[in-house]
Order: structure tokens, then sequence, then C-alpha cells
């Protein structure tokens, strides 16, 4: 199911106009390895509406700003270059977040107004290009990311919502690079929690500070990059030439694999 909860008539509009096609869908078509959401599968649509009244503003939506919506936030006031903080709204209390952004409050200049439609979607998809990225494909990149390369890495975020005010709190661990490696590191109970999962016996004390390291990965003659084991041997030797996850140099299948091999020399 694809939630939403738009603030005003022209987002339910592109709402609408999209979510009429997924639902029609049948569910066998094959989705884009880029598609995070699923949403060629087709499936239901939750439309979180408000009985208050809000004036319309007078705009019209550009196709960007309709896909940016439907993949769950965009900008409605794109933060400028001395932005120091920027608001991240959702449904109705988008008036009170335009009028607090369009004032200079305790110096603050420049300040951005993140329209979130809804929090769900970018969640969803945050995690999904994580797993992405976990399988070896560095070039994932979710639609929150490339929305927050826009602001400053030294941004405050201020969040409202007419709902669970934690409901979009994990934007937060976006700000920065964008990569959940910065929050394994700021969350020692998340890194313990991810490393578990190649090894279960670790405990918070078996986890230690060192200097990040930088990933090599093998570049054939024709300038494509090798996405899987590059393994060469010759009469006495083999050589490793490229293992493209990082958790696969400590993978036990992976090092039964060419012990078996080096068996054979």
């Amino acid at each position: 199911m694809a939630p939403f909860e738009p603030a005003y008539a022209d987002e339910l509009a592109a709402i609408m106009e999209w979510a009429l096609g997924r639902v029609l869908r049948d569910g066998e078509t094959a989705p884009r390895p880029d598609g995070w959401l699923r949403d060629e599968t087709g499936g239901a649509v939750y439309l979180r509406l408000s009985t208050h009244k809000l004036g319309q503003p007078g705009r019209h939506l550009s196709e960007d700003q309709k896909r940016d919506i439907i993949n769950g936030a965009f900008w409605l006031r794109p933060p400028g270059p001395a932005c120091r903080l920027f608001i991240a709204c959702t449904g109705v209390v988008a008036p009170e977040a335009i009028a607090a952004a369009g004032q200079t409050v305790q110096g603050q200049r420049d300040i951005g107004l993140l329209a979130v439609t809804p929090a769900d979607r970018l969640n969803a998809g945050w995690h999904a290009a994580d797993r992405v990225r976990a399988l070896g494909h560095a070039d994932a990149q979710p639609h929150i990311e490339r929305l927050l390369f826009q602001a400053s890495r030294n941004a405050a975020i201020v969040r409202t919502t007419d709902g669970r005010p934690l409901a979009p709190s994990w934007i937060g661990a976006n700000l920065g690079s964008g990569l959940s490696e910065m929050a394994n590191f700021a969350f020692r109970r998340r890194d313990l929690k991810a490393c578990r999962r190649a090894c279960p016996a670790l405990e918070i004390g078996d986890l230690q500070p060192h200097h990040p390291g930088i990933r090599a990965q093998a570049v054939m003659r024709d300038g494509r990059l090798v996405d899987d084991f590059l393994i060469r041997s010759t009469a006495r030797t083999i050589h490793i030439c490229n293992a493209p996850p990082p958790s696969a140099t400590s993978a036990i299948p992976a090092a039964r694999n060419i012990r078996a091999a080096a068996e054979t020399l």
C-alpha cells in the first residue's frame, strides 16, 4: 500500500493521476532495477485528508515536482546558499510551516521548506536503496538523499506534522553525507545490529573505532567496473583481484572456495 498525505489540491491531483494507474496494474509487471518502491507491480493507495480549509496556492506544478510528490517529498521552498535550517512539514500544517520559513528567526536566512507526502515512502526508498548498496551497488541513491544534497550538511531540521511526532524523525539520519555508515558510527547499537547479520556472536564491546578505509574495485581494460569476484590463478598462486562487497573479504563460504582451489595447486 502507498500512503499519502497531501497539503493542497494540486498535490492531491498529481497523486490521484498516478494512483489510478497504480491500482489498475495486475501485479505481474517486473519492477525497474532502480525502482526502490516497486510501484510498477501495482497495489493499493491510502490518502490521509483533512476537513481543515486551506487557501490554495496559485502555482503550476512541474513534472519534476509531481514526480517528487509521488516519491515522497519536494521542496516547497529550496534552501538558499546561506541556509542553516530547513523545515520539513506534512499535511495541513503546511501554511504554518510556510509562514515560519518566510520569517527571519534569530539571524536565520534562506530557510528551506520541504513538503513530505509522506515520510513512509521516503523511508521505504531509503532502506531499499541501503539494501542495494550493501549488495555492492554504491551508486544507488534514494529520493531523500537527492533532495538533501541541496541543503548544507550542517543545516538543522525542524520537523512538523499533524500526527505522530516521531514519524518524520528518521530524515535527520540522512543529513550530512546521507550514508547509513554515518548513523552506524554515531549509534553503536545500530552498528552492532548490522554487524550481527554476519556474526551473531558479536557484542557491543567488540566494536572499536578505527580509521575509515578506501574500497578498491577492479576495472577492466575497457573501463567497466567488476561487480563480482575476480579470481586469477597460475600454476603456483591464486590472486583475488576483486571482492566487491566489503563483507566478502571475511565471508566464510568465499574463504572455503579459495581454500579448495589452493589445495589443488
